[in-house]
């Protein structure tokens, strides 16, 4: 038995007027998207100021700490794009307070976003004006990446200045001598508070 033919209907003409608010829906969703997304860049924007006014407080509190939340503040200044200010921000502390934690974390970050030489340039002043293990290191690694036909002999060297950099800078304990490689608000040799410094002491060149 033959089956039924079905007759072909044709589809209905569009709607220019419904397809006109379809587009429309779909515009103004896209700019709903598009403002929820400028919101959370706003609020995130927000929170690292906030955390930024938040570590600069310890300037007026406890100066000698801020070597603790440099990078931090260096971390809250890159998401933001604003390297430049947290060059001026550190370079500023370090010219008061001369720590060194600070000044490593301004070569880190000038080697990184300014070139070597002017990370050449921040090694061997403070080499000059303020020997120490770490500005000498900081030297061998720029001409390391500076002159790779002698990169083996810089390298032997830098190694060897490293590890005398590992053996002999500690955080040492004001009340018992203790000597920690790294801070501890309690030390861990008298189970004093706070008696340990905030920068580590080269016991070569500073004692």
């Amino acid at each position: 038995k033959p089956e039924p033919v079905i007759p072909h209907t044709q589809a209905p003409p569009p709607d220019p007027l419904l397809e006109m608010k379809i587009q429309e829906s779909t515009m103004k969703l896209q700019e709903l998207q598009i403002k929820i997304e400028q919101e959370k860049v706003k609020l995130e924007e927000k929170k690292h100021e906030e955390a930024i006014v938040y570590w600069k407080k310890i300037e007026y509190q406890q100066p000698e700490y801020l070597g603790l939340v440099t990078q931090k503040i260096i971390s809250a200044y890159e998401i933001q794009n604003n390297i430049n200010e947290a060059l001026s921000i550190l370079s500023r502390y370090y010219d008061l307070y001369k720590l060194k934690t600070i000044l490593s974390s301004i070569y880190e970050l000038v080697l990184k976003n300014e070139g070597v030489e002017r990370a050449e340039e921040i090694a061997r002043n403070e080499l000059i004006q303020r020997p120490s293990l770490l500005s000498l290191d900081q030297l061998f690694q720029i001409l390391t990446i500076k002159k790779s036909n002698e990169i083996e002999n810089i390298e032997l060297i830098q190694q060897t200045v490293k590890n005398s950099i590992g053996e002999r800078r500690f955080f040492n304990c004001n009340e018992c001598g203790f000597k920690a490689k790294q801070f501890h608000w309690q030390c861990p040799g008298c189970n004093s508070w706070e008696s340990l410094p905030s920068e580590p002491i080269d016991i070569t060149l500073e004692n």
